[in-house]
């Protein structure tokens, strides 16, 4: 199974922590990403369901992490990831405005059966807050492509093409974190009503009813099964030589 979960809270010591979560990674044969900032933990692991709820449980046992949560999805009988990484970093999602003021707590989350109507209400701008190569494996239709090839794009492009900060905004993205860091600068900033899809495109697909659905193709996932299509099940999507597979900016 694939595990994929975020939280962003306050790290006392992320060395001490990125050290305690990689040796138990190690001893549980887990593969994939571990990030481990100042700002909280961003991963994508895969091993087996018992290793993946060991995992899960002793992470939730750290101080502050007691909400966090690891989302499974079906492997396929694939091999998605080849090795494990467990790094530090500044920050566990690359915004690059880590000096100014993020407000955590200030966003609506939406939850995924009440989508549609931020997507059916033409006051709300519905940004996809992915990269461009994401974006053409299927999005919601209507909603604003950035163009951006990177997510430490986005403020800029924030910056220039939404100059009313009092008007509505609703964000998605794969898994949510790139909502969850983009709404927190934004509401720093001063934009005043910010909405992003609870859990992400992927927890969208995997609640709505597939006649109910909204959205069109698949959905790009950062390891070796590509895609995602509604359901969770495997997506068609295949890539060339210069496929992108960075993971950090789920």
């Amino acid at each position: 199974m694939v595990g994929t979960g975020y939280l962003f809270t306050p790290v006392e010591d992320p060395d001490a922590l990125r050290a305690a979560l990689a040796a138990r990674a190690e001893r549980l044969g887990l593969l994939g990403t571990v990030l481990v900032a100042e700002e909280g933990v961003n991963l994508s692991v895969h091993g087996t369901a018992e290793a993946l709820d060991e995992f899960e449980a002793a992470l939730r046992g750290e101080p502050g992490f007691e909400r966090f949560v690891l989302n499974r999805s079906d492997d396929f009988g694939l091999q998605p990831f080849g090795r494990l990484k467990v790094q530090r970093r500044e920050e566990i999602v690359t915004l690059g405005r880590s000096d100014e003021p993020l407000d955590h707590g200030g966003a609506k989350r939406v939850p995924p059966e009440a989508w549609s109507a931020q997507l059916d209400d033409a006051a709300v701008t519905v940004i996809d807050l992915r990269n461009d190569y994401e974006v053409a494996a299927g999005t919601f239709p209507g909603a604003v492509d950035p163009g951006t090839t990177g997510f430490r794009e986005f403020p800029a492009w924030a910056e220039t093409h939404l100059p009313d900060k009092d008007a509505p905004v609703a964000m998605f993205c794969t898994g949510g974190i790139r909502c969850a860091k983009a709404a927190a600068w934004m509401r720093g900033a001063g934009w005043t009503d910010v909405r992003e899809l609870e859990g992400g495109i992927l927890a969208y697909l995997a609640s709505v009813d597939e006649e109910a659905s909204r959205w069109r193709g698949e959905c790009f996932v950062f390891d070796e099964r590509v895609s995602l299509a509604p359901g969770l099940r495997r997506g068609e999507l295949e890539l060339g030589p210069d496929g992108k597979r960075e993971m950090g900016d789920t």
